[in-house]
């Protein structure tokens, strides 16, 4: 595990706040301490250069976790030196220009500032705020912060509680609250685009936030052609910065779509770089992802998960989790090991999905009968906070006891002010801003996918330098939801690329968006039909993450998890034991409650969950002595003996 963590004032060490992020045993631990500031960061080993970086005056120190590709001044972007680490960069930056010089970083990170002669102490964050740092106050006065909230109240004047609606949220949604809320009482996370300071002499704390988006500003273009002119010259642009130092050995995370192929496309001519996929068979995204690799002539390593690989997940990462995301989002966590052994820095195609084609954005529907119900490119106006709970708020899970109601917290959370909407703590121009950036701006809501892959090596994603980020504010919604700018920049770059078919739709990954959707109905009747597209198993597909509803049913990993978390299901006082029977119930009968039992046991593994109730480490207390492995489990491979969960199990 890799991120930072510190104490600001307090009276106590902070031994057992760091303990929680070293993970492996092979990271860099860089530790600070005086009077008044307590330090650590946890970096890779392939990050050179010390942590923290000091100003050439020597009056200032600084903390960095993340990639720094250089700086961005107006449309002229200046790369970092490669023989300059990113933090002593920082910190010359930092003396040269003061605060001013972290808005025109280009990366995602996050970081600290100690000015020693000021005596004030900066928490800083990208724009998007990618990277989590969690704050809060403890009881001897001190501001406790980490990139692992479950790692505060190892710090001995922290206690946490959990905060009734935010943990109704986060139980009914897939990651939520939203914003820079969390499910504990008194914790946020540092504000996306923003520089914290807390003043050492006066206690005083003072927000600057250098940035925010507003999609709904669209910037005109010379139409689409000169959008898509415009999006391919930076996206190389970015991918060539993430690539610079050939010093280290480079992968790709390749799927059979199209936004990790945009990457690949994109690579300058003359790197090397190993493919990787993960995949329950030889579905046929596995296939094509396979054929991709073989079209550049990389190397393809397919990366296997046997039907036990989600359970032995839920098993060993429950410590490592932000209360952001499920648990069977770790799909990396077995592999990250044979990943590491081969490459420095992973590539990925993340967020140019949920950025570029408007999977984030509300758009009408039509239900087209025997043809399901489709989506229509018209956006969906929401416009009150009545219209969001409505058409994008949370749904209560039978399980939660409460009487919170989410639309009245929604109603709390989300409220206009004189300088547009705060929503959930972090402030936009608009109300249709909030809606079209709600999980980019802070986009720390991300799966926990990317979280155990930056955490096992270094991960690069080229969505993410801030040249891709103002395109992305400046993209005019119609062509998020109208328009597939990553397969016509697939075409643009690499016509032989553009021409294999998405494993989804069939269709040539540079067509239109409109042909890829015609594409899904052939497909989907092929996929019953065809023998070359026949699955050995029910609980296999041809889609990246499998046929997760029908795992649970063949597969105890959940039925065990719930059956060892009976003691703390009783405790908590917003849970209800029957119900959560009732749940599992109706999933094994055919309903599809995966999402609810997902969310459900990803809290209860998590150890934190079990000390707030006054039971140590909780169901998750022995599971981060396990390890995930890519080989099959021996013994039986069905799902053996549910009556324990049903109830009418035998007294003895």
């Amino acid at each position: 595990m890799v991120g930072a963590c510190g104490v600001i004032g307090g009276e106590h060490p902070i031994e057992g706040l760091s303990d929680s992020l070293v993970r492996t045993g092979d990271e860099r631990v860089d530790t600070y301490e005086d009077g008044e500031v307590r330090l650590r960061s946890v970096r890779h080993r392939s990050r050179s250069g010390e942590n923290p970086g000091r100003s050439p005056d020597g009056g200032a120190l600084v903390w960095v976790w993340g990639n720094v590709l250089g700086t961005q001044l107006d449309e002229t972007h200046r790369p970092r030196p490669l023989d300059e680490p990113v933090p002593t960069y920082c910190a010359r930056l930092y003396e040269e220009h003061g605060l001013e010089c972290i808005e025109r970083l280009n990366g995602d990170f996050v970081g600290i500032v100690y000015d020693r002669e000021r005596s004030t102490v900066s928490l800083f964050t990208d724009r998007l705020g990618t990277r989590p740092l969690f704050v809060t106050e403890a009881d001897d006065g001190g501001v406790v912060f980490s990139s692992h909230v479950q790692s505060l109240d190892r710090y001995p004047a922290v206690s946490l509680s959990f905060d009734d609606e935010y943990v109704a949220e986060h139980l009914s949604w897939r990651g939520g609250p939203l914003g820079v809320k969390t499910p504990f009482e008194g914790v946020e996370a540092v504000l996306p685009g923003t520089v914290t300071t807390y003043d050492l002499a006066d206690g005083s704390v003072e927000r600057d936030t250098y940035w925010r988006p507003r999609p709904s500003t669209d910037r005109e273009f010379d139409g689409f052609d000169g959008f898509l002119g415009e999006f391919v010259e930076r996206f190389r642009a970015a991918t060539e910065a993430l690539t610079r130092d050939r010093s280290k050995e480079y992968g790709i995370l390749l799927s059979g779509g199209s936004d990790a192929r945009l990457v690949l496309a994109a690579l300058p001519d003359d790197l090397d770089v190993t493919a990787f996929h993960m995949a329950d068979w030889m579905s046929r995204e596995a296939r094509v992802a396979e054929r991709i690799a073989l079209e550049k002539g990389i190397e393809f390593h397919f990366l296997r998960r046997d039907p036990d690989y989600i359970g032995r997940v839920l098993d060993s990462s429950p410590e490592y989790w932000n209360f952001q995301q499920l648990f069977n989002q770790a799909w990396a966590e077995g592999f990250i090991d044979e990943i590491r052994s081969e490459v420095d820095v992973l590539l990925t195609g993340h967020f140019m999905d949920t950025m570029y084609k408007g999977l984030f954005v509300p758009v009408r529907h039509v239900d087209l009968g025997p043809l399901g119900v489709r989506e229509l490119p018209v956006e969906l106006p929401i416009t009150s906070v009545e219209e969001y709970h409505e058409e994008l708020g949370c749904r209560v899970p039978g399980y939660l006891d409460t009487d919170v109601d989410l639309a009245a917290v929604a109603r709390r959370n989300v409220r206009h002010t004189d300088d547009g909407v705060e929503a959930y703590g972090v402030q936009y121009d608009s109300f249709h801003d909030f809606v079209l950036a709600r999980l980019h701006y802070p986009a720390t809501t991300d799966p926990l996918f990317r979280q155990c892959l930056r955490e096992g090596l270094e991960l690069r994603v080229p969505a993410l330098d801030r040249r891709m980020i103002d395109l992305w504010d400046a993209m005019p919604t119609r062509y998020k939801i109208r328009r597939n700018v990553v397969n016509a920049a697939v075409a643009k770059l690499d016509a032989d690329l553009a021409s294999i078919p998405h494993a989804d739709s069939g269709v040539a990954a540079g067509r239109s968006r409109f042909a890829h959707l015609l594409g899904h109905v052939p497909m989907n009747a092929l996929a019953g039909l065809s023998p070359f597209d026949a699955v050995p198993a029910d609980h296999l597909n041809h889609h990246p993450w499998g046929n997760q509803s029908q795992l649970i049913r063949e597969r105890d990993y959940v039925a065990d998890a719930l059956d060892e978390s009976e003691e703390l299901i009783r405790a908590l006082p917003f849970l209800d034991g029957d119900e959560v029977r009732e749940c599992y119930e109706m999933h094994l009968d055919g309903a599809n409650m995966t999402k609810y039992l997902y969310r459900l046991v990803t809290f209860l593994k998590a150890p934190v969950t079990g000390r707030i109730a006054g039971m140590g480490n909780g169901a998750g207390d022995d599971a981060v002595e396990g390890e995930v492995t890519s080989d099959a489990a021996a013994g039986d491979t069905r799902a053996s003996d549910r009556r324990r969960l049903r109830g009418d199990a035998d007294d003895d």
